[in-house]
């Protein structure tokens, strides 16, 4: 059988700062603009290949609460890239991509120009090959993949802030749907590796217990690897989205947006390796997506802005204009499952009772609450001043004890 082939590491303290502005008998007009709704297919993101290996990872891929180092790579530069303004058309808008060929070729109206045949990874990958051929006793299938080629292998190590780590991503092969449950099983995991975790797959001297799969098909057991052969419109197709047009990117089909996670014990070293490679061939790509920002671990952010009514304003989203709207803060964390209590300190120029109504000291988040919004109340005198300012500061402490 052939084919033919056409960013903040570890914060610990937020700070916010918002400017109250005074007017007196002063009109603000607010216009609005209304389009034509247009209906298209066309590819609307972009891919962009300027970054350096470190940026990748710190500037795109690296969220709250974790710090890394030791950052490498085994592939072509062109198998990288950063995908965004795919809201609209894929599963996440916006993310790293890992691939098998040249990653230009996921936003190429062309959906191929780019092929980079040649100028790929080399070498070969026994754990890659491992986890492959694990997939088809699990799926009652009886082929096998004789190699793993295209390489693209990002690794380097981590510190996680909490006692978690997740992350989003997403997988998606041109390989779909005529080759499932063949040899040409393109295939992808994440290798994590550190204290407290024991594995079958090897990992770097330093930890000496060796490496699991974190990259699974939710809910599986026994646990099975994500491949076109495990996803797809007969197995496990509740996850399977067909694109076989190309509608909006340039694949055959992919996968739903899949969390991968893990516990982690908080200060303490990790390694991690997000390994793709092409199965038994170097035809047709595959890649995986991992979600701008989605690499983080337990953390809390804060956000601010000024609406009328929940629409923003003029002057910036951190301006409030008295008698004409409010601030709104918003305190985000990504793990829900316990309750947590943040501590605020809110100063400045501004005073409360005169300027804002809210006296603000803490904000308690109950398990299944992800964030919680606080209102300033702003307080219009009809006093002529200048601009006043207001900070809401807060400590969180991490389950490091920092």
């Amino acid at each position: 059988m052939s084919k033919f082939n056409p960013r903040n590491p570890l914060n610990v303290k937020e700070v916010v700062s918002l400017s109250l502005l005074k007017h007196n008998n002063m009109r603000f007009l607010f216009a609005l603009a209304i389009a034509s709704a247009v209906s298209f297919s066309a590819l609307v993101q972009t891919t962009d290949q300027s970054y350096t290996l470190e940026q990748y990872v710190t500037e795109i891929l690296v969220g709250d609460g974790v710090n890394v180092s030791n950052i490498t790579f085994i592939g072509g530069e062109d198998q990288l890239g950063y995908m965004s303004g795919a809201d609209a058309v894929f599963s996440v808008g916006s993310g790293l991509v890992l691939s098998t060929d040249n990653a230009l070729n996921l936003t190429d109206p062309a959906c191929g120009a780019n092929a980079c045949l040649g100028c790929m990874g080399g070498g070969t990958d026994v754990d890659l090959l491992d986890v492959a051929n694990s997939v088809p006793p699990l799926i009652g299938q009886g082929f096998s993949v004789s190699s793993v080629n295209d390489l693209c292998v990002l690794e380097f190590d981590f510190e996680a802030g909490g006692d978690s780590i997740a992350f989003n991503y997403v997988f998606g092969s041109d390989e779909y749907l005529e080759w499932v449950n063949s040899s040409y099983n393109d295939i992808f995991a994440f290798f994590l590796s550190g204290p407290g975790i024991t594995g079958p797959y090897a990992a770097p001297a330093g930890f000496p217990d060796g490496a699991i799969n974190i990259a699974e098909v939710p809910d599986s057991d026994p646990i099975m690897p994500i491949t076109i052969s495990s996803v797809n419109d007969v197995t496990n197709p509740e996850y399977y989205i067909d694109n076989f047009n190309n509608d909006g990117i340039c694949i055959d089909g992919y996968t739903q947006a899949f969390t991968a996670s893990a516990q982690v014990q908080c200060g303490e070293t990790y390694h991690i390796k997000l390994a793709i490679a092409d199965g038994s061939d170097s035809a047709l790509e595959s890649f995986v997506i991992l979600e701008e920002g989605s690499f983080s671990s337990n953390a809390i952010d804060l956000v601010a802005d000024a609406s009328i009514e929940g629409a923003d304003v003029f002057l910036g989203d951190t301006t409030v204009v008295e008698g004409c709207n409010d601030a709104t803060f918003t305190v985000i964390r990504p793990d829900d499952s316990t309750q947590d209590t943040i501590f605020l300190n809110v100063y400045g120029t501004a005073f409360p009772g005169i300027d804002y109504t809210n006296t603000i000291d803490q904000v308690i988040m109950e398990p299944g609450q992800s964030s919680a919004d606080i209102t300033l109340g702003v307080i219009n005198d009809n006093i002529l001043e200048d601009p006043e300012w207001i900070t809401l500061e807060y400590v969180y402490v991490n389950g490091c004890g920092d």
